[in-house]
């Protein structure tokens, strides 16, 4: 059963702009990833095929679900978990770029091996928690 459910300008996450097709939200206390109609069947697919379980199972892709909402402009809402600090490439050390840029690769190779690539790698789209890419 899908709840459908009303997505306004005041649940867009300030960070997520620059991707109108797939917005984080904030809405009701979750963090929420609206994906548009362009990209709604590849992610369903990659929650299918057990990339997006891998990748999380490996810790290179934060928590995410499936979950049973929809909006007008979103007909897949993914559920991120929602980390507790957040911070950004202008205020990491060396070694946390270094290792932020190991993550990513690490994931590019695993992805590449199942038939899919990165299309937006750069440290901006990498979070830490207790000190892990």
């Amino acid at each position: 059963m899908r709840e459908e459910i009303d997505v306004g300008l005041e649940n867009f996450h300030p960070t997520s702009f620059s991707d109108p097709t797939m917005r984080l939200l904030n809405y009701e206390g979750r963090l929420l990833r609206g994906v548009g109609p362009a990209h709604e069947q590849q992610i369903r697919r990659l929650f299918g095929e057990g990339v997006v379980g891998e990748l999380m199972g490996r810790r290179q892709l934060v928590e995410s679900k499936i979950t049973t909402m929809a909006s007008r402009d979103y007909p897949l809402i993914v559920e991120h978990k929602r980390l507790r600090r957040v911070t950004y490439p202008t205020e990491w050390c060396s070694e946390a770029l270094r290792d932020a840029a190991l993550c990513v690769l690490d994931m590019q190779i695993y992805l590449i091996g199942v038939g899919y690539t990165l299309v937006d790698a750069y440290p901006w789209n990498v979070l830490f928690e207790r000190g892990k890419p």
